[in-house]
């Protein structure tokens, strides 16, 4: 019996109940000699022009497919957001499996109730350590506004639970407050050099507020400066702390804040990339490939080439078939896979074939069920500065054999 193709894509928009992911434009006090106040400008919005790598497989460099748990929001050009200020997206508590020490610097912030989510705010600060060293310092580590340094005694050890022992320390235009976990002996205090060489000793708040000020952009670790969002699903992995880059747990922000959705160009093509079709291979015992685009609607030739006036959000490719007559689609059953590729980028969904880690010999292609990203990779990325995201179903067999032992 004849069968028709088609395909179908989920994109993840869905229960949108926050406000935008913002931020404040920190106005350097060294440029203006009259004031030498940490000033910054009214909230704005992240610009979806600016933002630099969506959720899920991305290329960098030469590496076709890296896994990226998160979305990341740039708000000038370049290094010029370094400093600037990022605002809570939900109130909640500052947790202690926020990795505030280490090079790749992040605040975990814990929302409670059901509709409450842990958000975890990457890359904050500048790189480097938050040492013994910086004990002493009155300041310890600045970017932007903000200071960086260990609680005061008795919770000043940073070697014995120096994740429950540092603090923030927002500077922002005269007006002083701090935040970091609860200590192993609470409230806990902070001590710095205000503008004026005077010192103060805060309170240090636990609690954020939704919509504050309370920590800078960064480029910890030394990566670009950016914000780099996501959504925790939990805290700690048999009692450790879940590090920063370790994407198993992260969730894609997208399906909770608005952000400018795309019109798709969807089509199926043949290998050549260029004309639509499926070819499908004789006899019918062997695997056809479906080639999939999802191509971002009238944005090619951006510049840069590599960012949108939309975003990317597409988290579930499906290619399914029905028979004539028929009502229902159904997913393709091939030999080792079914016709389902997800990103699991939404809270309670699983990845489906779909890898965290992929080398470039088993990226989407003609011979592989899988994804090849595009979107957003830069100019030394492989066929890259595509606005768009290609999915493949290697698998396809259209006649199985009597003898087919029909347990795969």
């Amino acid at each position: 019996m004849r069968r028709i193709l088609l395909f179908s894509v989920l994109l993840v928009i869905w229960n949108i109940t926050y406000g935008q992911p913002q931020y404040r434009t920190w106005n350097d006090p060294s440029l203006d000699t009259a004031d030498t106040l940490h000033q910054f400008d009214q909230a704005a919005n992240f610009r979806s022009l600016l933002i630099s790598e969506d959720f899920g497989p991305r290329q960098l460099g030469n590496d076709q497919y890296q896994w990226h748990g998160g979305v990341d929001y740039n708000s000038q050009a370049g290094d010029d957001d370094l400093g600037d200020m990022l605002i809570a997206l939900e109130a909640g508590q500052i947790s202690e499996y926020s990795q505030m020490l280490s090079g790749t610097k992040s605040i975990l912030i814990e929302a409670e109730g059901p509709n409450g989510h842990h958000l975890r705010y990457v890359h904050v600060f500048n790189g480097g350590v938050l040492s013994v060293e910086l004990i002493g310092s009155p300041n310890g580590m600045s970017t932007g506004g903000c200071l960086l340094k260990a609680m005061d005694a008795p919770n000043d050890d940073l070697q014995n639970q120096g994740n429950q022992k540092w603090a923030i320390v927002v500077r922002d235009n005269a007006v002083y407050t701090a935040y970091g976990p609860e200590p192993p002996m609470p409230p806990g205090y902070v001590s710095f050099m205000d503008e004026n060489d005077s010192m103060r000793t805060l309170l240090v708040n636990h609690q954020v507020p939704q919509g504050v000020s309370f920590a800078p952009l960064g480029d910890s670790e030394n990566y670009p400066a950016h914000l780099h969002l996501e959504i925790l699903t939990q805290t700690n992995d048999n009692g450790a702390a879940i590090l920063a880059g370790d994407d198993r747990f992260a969730k894609d922000p997208l399906q909770l804040y608005p952000h400018d959705e795309p019109d798709y160009n969807l089509g199926v093509y043949l290998e050549d990339d260029v004309r639509e079709g499926i070819e499908i291979i004789y006899p019918g015992s062997e695997t056809s490939t479906i080639q999939a685009h999802a191509q971002l609607a009238n944005q090619a030739g951006n510049n840069p080439v590599n960012r949108y006036n939309v975003v990317m959000n597409v988290d579930l490719v499906e290619f399914v078939i029905k028979a004539p007559g028929q009502d229902t689609f159904s997913l393709i059953r091939g030999a080792w896979y079914d016709s389902k590729l997800s990103h699991g980028a939404r809270i309670d969904h699983q990845r489906h074939n779909m890898s965290l880690n992929l080398g470039n010999q088993y990226v989407g292609s003609w011979r592989h069920t899988h994804m090849q990203p595009f979107a957003y990779a830069g100019a030394t990325a492989p066929n890259g500065h595509q606005p768009r995201d290609d999915y493949y179903y290697a698998d396809f067999c259209t006649r199985i054999h009597t003898d087919d032992p029909g347990d795969r």
